[in-house]
């Protein structure tokens, strides 16, 4: 009997959880893959168009007014949408979060449609934002489009769970990260562990991984967020650096969190009676501004990041480049400007770690630790402003290359 009993378990366990979590996970996560492969592929390409325009823009000023005069346009456009759909403001990632612990109502279509192409039409003005917020919040909403079409009523309380499956394949596919996109739903999502959970967001990431090569080799898109980075495997004897560089970008993720907070205070209530539509222009403006300075001050970080392991820019651009991008990234997502704050936050890590690695190089230090300071940068800001340390460490292994360095990394990690 108490066998018998026991077979009776597993069966229902295996019914009730292992094979809806195995269906959900298959739904949510190709088709989570396939949306956001076609989104990078088209985010890849107006981007380039965006350099393009700028490009001719810098060249022919005469036709700024008229540029604009049509974001102008578009700026009233984005705050009437946001008035309808105001789930779509801001970064996908926080907006998520929202939505998994029960905080923000959404339509899924709605979402999906509006982060799909109002971030799109960011990355064509060059906002500094990136795509893998977006990418969570399409995922997230494909997880609820699965659960709400597919379940019949039937398994609705798996809708959360789907959703956070959803959300982790997002930012596993925009990254090339599945250890952790599945991290995602742990220190992110829902900051516990069940087997749920686990095994919820670790089948969508399975299946959205093998899905996304697939579609990847169709559109022709990256299934890697940086591809290899070679760097040299750091000195035990070079442990201080680490330690150096963790101190810095965690004082200077202090600082920033501090500016974050008087523009958002200044936006919010210098600026409360200032229409929607003129903040979001104001923003637009200030893009095209340094646009035409330099490209390198704008758009979503993620060339910028390859170009600083060149070190070619000097002190002076990079002081200019991380004032520029702080201040526009701050200042878009305080207005809700559609797009994420990930890869834009690696970015202002990278540049501020690429000036600590040009005063480290003065100091004696070898040349071939440049690109290693610039890991480092990046994977102490994950820690130190963004407050994901688990994340940090696994996502530095996964996408940036730290399979030698994984001491440095934990100590910037823990000093950041």
């Amino acid at each position: 009997m108490r066998l018998e009993s026991r077979l009776k378990g597993y069966k229902s366990y295996i019914i009730n959880l292992i094979v809806p979590a195995v269906v959900f996970g298959f739904i949510t996560g190709t088709l989570t893959a396939l949306v956001v492969t076609v989104y990078k592929a088209c985010a890849h390409h107006v981007i380039h168009y965006s350099q393009l325009g700028y490009e001719f823009l810098r060249e022919h000023l005469e036709y700024l007014p008229v540029v604009l005069l049509c974001l102008l346009g578009f700026s009233c456009l984005f705050a009437y949408i946001y008035r309808k759909i105001p789930n779509i403001k801001g970064g996908g990632i926080p907006t998520s979060v929202g939505i998994l612990r029960g905080l923000i109502v959404f339509k899924w279509i709605r979402s999906l449609i509006g982060v799909f192409f109002l971030s799109l039409f960011s990355f064509l003005v060059g906002v500094p934002l990136g795509n893998e917020g977006p990418s969570v919040q399409m995922g997230t909403s494909i997880g609820r489009g699965a659960v709400y079409t597919f379940a019949k009523g039937k398994h609705r309380a798996w809708d959360r769970y789907t959703m956070t499956g959803g959300a982790c394949a997002g930012f596993s596919v925009a990254t090339g990260a599945p250890i952790s996109g599945i991290l995602f739903a742990i220190e992110e999502a829902h900051q516990r562990i069940s087997p749920t959970i686990m095994i919820v967001a670790s089948s969508s990431v399975l299946f959205a991984n093998i899905a996304s090569h697939a579609f990847a080799q169709v559109f022709g898109v990256s299934t890697s967020i940086f591809g290899e980075i070679e760097i040299p495997q750091l000195a035990i004897k070079q442990l201080w650096i680490p330690i150096v560089v963790g101190l810095v970008l965690g004082l200077l993720g202090a600082i920033i969190l501090k500016y974050y907070q008087l523009l958002k205070k200044f936006f919010q209530k210098a600026l409360k009676k200032v229409p929607m539509g003129l903040k979001i222009f104001s923003i637009f403006t200030l893009t095209v501004i340094v646009g035409i300075i330099s490209f390198s001050g704008i758009s979503t970080g993620h060339d910028l990041i390859l170009d600083l392991f060149e070190n070619k820019l000097t002190i002076g651009i990079l002081i200019f480049i991380l004032l520029a991008r702080t201040t526009l990234t701050i200042g878009a997502n305080t207005n809700g400007i559609c797009g994420g704050m990930f890869i834009p936050s690696l970015a202002i890590g990278a540049v501020i770690s690429a000036i600590v690695g040009k005063g480290l190089l003065a100091c004696g230090v070898s040349e071939k630790y440049y690109g290693v300071i610039l890991v480092l940068g990046m994977v102490a800001t994950l820690s130190g402003l963004m407050k994901s340390p688990l994340t940090a460490i696994v996502f530095s292994i996964e996408a940036l290359s730290c399979h030698e360095n994984i001491l440095p990394v934990i100590i910037v990690t823990l000093v950041a």
